[in-house]
């Protein structure tokens, strides 16, 4: 019988892997590690080289955020983020609401998520056994397609 590593290997390169379970480990304790109020605001979206990168609705959201990187770097490698070693924030309402407007912080997917990519998405992961990692890794696999369109389509103000 074959590992999940290994079915998943020829799937997508390792780092991409890495970088997508990064990013459902942050996904899955977000609100507990940053708090109610500012999980409503502030969305993790990516983990690239070792990066989080967070989309605030306002600035000020993203001061507090970046005041609080210490903290929140050091509880979310107790949480099992190991990959993650620096904070990102960026100012994008939009994207916030969006997420937050469709549910996708409460556990549902954004409706502007194609049916190409969701089916894709559920194919790589179908090898997987663990439920709550699986569910976490489709959202951040959906959550990258976002933000690369987003990205493409040239909206992105980084601070």
């Amino acid at each position: 019988m074959r590992t999940i590593a290994e079915t998943l290997a020829g799937a997508l390169p390792r780092n991409a892997w890495e970088a997508l379970a990064a990013l459902a480990r942050v996904q899955r304790v977000w609100e507990g590690v940053v708090g109610k109020l500012l999980a409503g605001h502030a969305v993790p979206v990516e983990v690239r080289n070792g990066t989080l990168v967070v989309a605030v609705d306002h600035a000020l959201f993203g001061a507090q955020l970046r005041e609080q990187a210490r903290l929140v770097l050091r509880a979310l490698r107790r949480h099992g983020a190991k990959g993650v070693a620096r904070l990102w924030v960026v100012v994008a309402p939009e994207r916030v609401r969006a997420v937050r407007a469709k549910g996708a912080v409460e556990g549902q997917e954004e409706e502007a998520s194609s049916w190409a990519e969701r089916k894709e998405a559920a194919r790589l992961l179908a090898p997987v056994m663990d439920r709550k990692l699986k569910r976490a890794m489709f959202r951040a696999m959906l959550a990258q397609a976002r933000a690369k369109r987003f990205q493409e389509k040239g909206n992105g103000a980084r601070s």
